[in-house]
């Protein structure tokens, strides 16, 4: 009999001599572990027992990202495993924490229901984070964040990039916020309210708090009043005067900048003026003065992030090689050109997306065209392929590349074990894939 409860006896002595032994270490070891474990990990620790539910209840809710798209499982490069390691990663204070992800409906009404029946937790809650919503309707959503938002007494940033608008109200008691972006409508509400705020969505013509990140979107810029001295990232976004608020835009520590600019030269020489580290850019296809060659004319050489929306003209190719430190680029493009744009690019370029004019497919002539009808071959797929290939082997730090064009989008990697991988279905992580590496 006394054998027989051995094995059961065992088991229970180790577990408690491993627990006793998380207990002596020291809090600075303590913070180094929890930093390191992933989300189950951590939750399979708070089941032990009360001290270590009390030490992980803080990691659980610091931050909270709701996000829904499809989950990526390949690990099988540096890259993908750097994106892993990396994704979801906060910087919050003086540390970096890993967030807490909520994918399914379940999850979603799971989080908003432990809060309201523990409304302590809400004061742990740091990052409120939304990329994608699970298949939840929005107007429920809204009505779960007007019951928890005013829990999270110590929000420091909330993040809505969802395509439904929520107004500023609903952040009206969080005032220790200190960055809000997505699409966010601040209408009647004073912005002046969140003394700590740094980094802002402006539907108001009226904000006097000194901003390091600002986002502008469908106002009048004539009559709009904002302290722009420490800003460092600006977008712009269907507004209208352009032209008036830039030339009198007083903004020298400025590096991002996003906007759409009209058919005016002001504008290319206003960029000489800048020293840009990102640009985002788009110019109406009326537009027939301006071009993109009149933009890189005047632009920092030393840019390492440029999206021009537009097809580049013939000069541009002549101009593009002065980027030496250019890390990402987005063109638009003709198929024909997309060679020609391989000479004059920087062998420093880590990520390049292209949206591709007038594509084609491409079909031997000598075979029926019932077989390309019938075929399972993405002819697509195979061009793009091929230029993938010619990319990365005049651009040896090239990681990346993505391929719109006929409605479907093409991302490839490029990598030292295999010279490309073709990664179907990534077009939702790309955009990703690059702010999170660069």
């Amino acid at each position: 009999m006394n054998l027989k409860s051995q094995p059961s006896i065992y088991p229970k002595r180790y577990k408690k001599t491993k627990t006793n032994m998380l207990f002596q270490l020291p809090p600075e070891i303590m913070e180094i572990v929890l930093d390191n474990l992933h989300q189950r990990e951590l939750l399979q620790m708070s089941q032990i027992n009360k001290y270590f539910r009390h030490l992980t209840l803080l990691r659980q809710y610091s931050v909270i990202s709701i996000d829904s798209s499809p989950k990526l499982f390949q690990r099988d490069t540096k890259s993908l495993n750097d994106f892993q390691e990396l994704r979801g990663v906060y910087q919050l204070d003086s540390y970096s924490i890993r967030a807490v992800n909520i994918s399914s409906v379940y999850c979603l009404k799971l989080f908003f229901k432990t809060l309201i029946e523990n409304p302590q937790y809400g004061g742990y809650i740091k990052i409120f984070h939304v990329e994608h919503l699970p298949d939840i309707p929005d107007l429920h959503v809204v009505e779960f964040l007007q019951r928890v938002l005013p829990l999270m007494n110590r929000l420091k940033e909330f993040h809505w990039n969802h395509s439904y608008p929520v107004s500023m109200k609903l952040l009206q008691y969080n005032l220790e916020l200190t960055a809000v972006s997505g699409n966010i409508l601040c209408d009647n509400i004073n912005m002046d309210a969140y003394p700590l705020l740094n980094e802002a969505v402006l539907t108001v013509t009226d904000f006097h708090l000194p901003l390091r990140k600002l986002t502008i979107k469908n106002v009048d810029l004539n009559n709009i009043s904002v302290n722009t001295t420490l800003l460092k990232s600006l977008t712009i976004e269907n507004c209208s005067n352009e032209k008036d608020f830039l030339i009198k835009l007083d903004a020298p520590r400025l590096e991002d900048l996003s906007l759409s600019i009209e058919d005016q030269p002001f504008f290319a020489k206003m960029f000489s003026q800048l020293h840009l580290k990102s640009l985002k850019l788009s110019i109406p296809e009326q537009c027939e003065m301006l071009k993109v060659s009149h933009i890189l004319n005047f632009l920092n050489k030393d840019i390492s992030r440029l999206e021009i929306s537009n097809q580049p003209d013939s000069h541009s190719y002549k101009i593009l090689p002065k980027f030496n430190n250019l890390d990402y680029l987005h063109l638009s493009v003709l198929e024909k050109d997309i060679y020609k744009l391989l000479s004059s690019l920087t062998k420093k370029l880590r990520f390049l997306s292209l949206n591709v004019l007038e594509a084609t497919e491409r079909r031997n002539c000598l075979i029926a065209s019932e077989f390309w009808e019938c075929s399972m071959i993405d002819e697509n797929q195979l061009k793009y392929t091929d230029f993938t290939l010619e990319y990365h082997r005049k651009l040896d730090r090239l990681k990346w590349l993505r391929f719109q064009g006929n409605d479907t989008t093409y991302i490839f990697e490029c990598n030292e074990s295999e010279p490309i991988i073709f990664r179907d279905g990534f077009y939702h992580y790309f955009d990703r894939i690059v702010n999170t590496l660069i």
